[in-house]
Formats: structure tokens, C-alpha cells, sequence
């Protein structure tokens, strides 16, 4: 009788820890699916775009503009000192930065939007429906602001993809 209980006890354990073995096994078509559902969820899917031309300019806001009179009588428009577009490359990583003057920096909100075109060495390699990005930046991150041009693959086969900057402030 102590054999045949001693028996079933060894039986029984040896079964628990065989089923739990064969059902803890992962094989390799579980891991490729288990890898490819974590770099979805946690990666980020974009690119850096290296060596594209970026053409930044302040974005039209609602913000009230003063007028004053000029040296020849006429009204003129006094803005903040940002009307004119800024060309800058973006390096290997696609990170591009550069500085506001002082006085140009003060002049401007606390946040304020600012318009970014990007043109790409290889328009081919990064197609897209616009290459234009709006981006609100705080001016606490300011004078120097830094940046990372990303291009964000279609989600879909035969779609066009897009630009995503982020400022490296941001994380």
C-alpha cells in the first residue's frame, strides 16, 4: 500500500512539473510576435532625417501688432522682429538647433508657434503630403532651442508618411 501511495505521489509531481514546463516553453514564433508587439507599443517608428534643409518662420498667431510712423511720414508695421525666414541643416542624428538674438527672444510670448518646411537631401526616400510643421515652442526652453527631425512611416503600404520635430527640451 506505501508503494502504490509513494508511486501515485511521484507520478503526480512528475506530472505538475512536466505540464508546467511544456506549457511555459516559449518558442520562436511567440517571441517574434511578443518582440515585434513591444517595439510597436514602445519604440518609436520614425527616422531621423539627416542633412535636410529646415526653413524656419514665426507662424501667424493672434497677437495684436503696433503701427507707428515711419522717417518718411508713412505707417508702418512694428512686429517682433522675426519676419524674415532662418535656413538651417540638420545633422546625421536629424537634429538642427539655433540661437534667438536677445532682443528678438524678449519680444516674443511666453509660448509661440513657429513654422517649420522641411526639405529633405532625398525627397524620394521620405515622400510626404506636406512638408510643413507647426510646432508650439515655450519661450522657458529659449534663446537656444534645439530640435529632432523625424519622418514617420505610413501606417498603410502606398500612403505618404510625414515630418514629426520634437525639441530635444521635451524629452
Amino acid at each position: 500500500m506505501k508503494v502504490k501511495t509513494l508511486f501515485s505521489l511521484v507520478f503526480l509531481a512528475g506530472f505538475v512539473i512536466l505540464t508546467s514546463n511544456i506549457f511555459s516553453q516559449e518558442t520562436k514564433t511567440s517571441k517574434k510576435v511578443l518582440d515585434a508587439f513591444i517595439n510597436a507599443t514602445t519604440k518609436s517608428t520614425g527616422e531621423p532625417v539627416p542633412g535636410a534643409e529646415i526653413v524656419v518662420e514665426l507662424a501667424p498667431q493672434k497677437t495684436t501688432t503696433k503701427t507707428a510712423a515711419g522717417p518718411d511720414g508713412n505707417m508702418e508695421i512694428v512686429g517682433l522682429g522675426f519676419e524674415k525666414k532662418l535656413k538651417y541643416k540638420s545633422n546625421e542624428k536629424g537634429e538642427f538647433s539655433f540661437s534667438l538674438p536677445i532682443e528678438q527672444f524678449k519680444k516674443l510670448p511666453e509660448e509661440f508657434h513657429l513654422k517649420l518646411t522641411i526639405n529633405p537631401e532625398d525627397p524620394d526616400k521620405f515622400p510626404v503630403e506636406t512638408n510643413t510643421v507647426v510646432l508650439k515652442v515655450k519661450k522657458a526652453y529659449g534663446p537656444k532651442l534645439e530640435f529632432i527631425v523625424t519622418y514617420q512611416q505610413p501606417k498603410e503600404r502606398g500612403n505618404k508618411g510625414s515630418f514629426m520635430v520634437n525639441t530635444k527640451a521635451y524629452g
